[in-house]
């Protein structure tokens, strides 16, 4: 007599692994961070082009207010610049009316100028420059300079310090402070006349900041003489 098979019994499912549950989870985690990563990374980067760019813009400020003080300080004293030894002392009076006038204007969250009384100075990528102002024009006449447009009246050197004073002298371009961590810039130099742009290679446009020198005199003042060199 036949015998009746044994009733089918299906195979036990195989549980799945819990492994690749785990795999996808790391992952998720990996992308996560390194998106995480990369948005701190990116606003870092931003965050420090923007502050390089305001450091920038308050250092041509600054430049700008100092070269019209001294101007300033010329038209109150028979046209004459003031002493190389204490220059700096000198125009803060000049300097203070200026930055008093800027600090009243929407301009100034983005032209941050040194504060008057401060040594003038300038910042990039973390290092410091100064102010210097050309001595060979120390107690001279601005009008009796015969090359106003190619004589340099105050131009930034590699450390800031009071009264800074020296001759001139062209320095190389490869040795100046970067800007975003390139050499994409030149030493600033501010002339009698016409100032060269240090972020632009091979041109000479004119720096203007809406500074004039009248603007740093005491109010109601009425300068001795105009300021203006014989070759202007």
């Amino acid at each position: 007599m036949a015998q009746t098979p044994p009733p089918f019994n299906p195979a036990t499912p195989v549980q799945a692994s819990s492994n690749s549950g785990k795999t996808c989870l790391i992952v998720a985690i990996v992308v996560i961070a390194f998106c995480l990563v990369a948005i701190i990374a990116g606003g870092m980067f931003f965050s420090n082009m923007f502050g390089q760019v305001m450091s920038a813009a308050g250092c041509m400020s600054t430049f700008s207010a100092t070269e019209n003080a001294l101007k300033a300080y010329a038209l109150e004293h028979n046209g004459k610049l003031p002493p190389a030894k204490t220059w700096m002392q000198d125009i803060e009076p000049y300097y203070r009316r200026l930055y008093e006038k800027q600090v009243k204007t929407d301009e100034s969250k983005f032209f941050k100028m040194i504060p008057p009384g401060q040594v003038l100075e300038c910042t990039w990528d973390n290092k410091k420059t100064g102010i210097a102002f050309n001595s060979d024009l120390g107690g001279k006449r601005i009008k009796d300079v015969k090359d106003p447009s190619t004589t340099a009246l105050i131009f930034e050197v590699d450390a800031p310090a009071m009264n800074l004073a020296q001759p001139f002298k062209q320095r190389n371009t490869d040795d100046a402070p970067s800007l975003f961590n390139t050499k994409d810039r030149d030493w600033t130099v501010f002339y009698l006349e016409g100032n060269e742009n240090p972020f632009q290679s091979k041109t000479k446009p004119e720096s203007s900041f809406e500074f004039n020198p009248e603007d740093a005199l005491p109010e109601g003042s009425k300068p001795a003489e105009p300021v203006k060199p014989e070759g202007a």
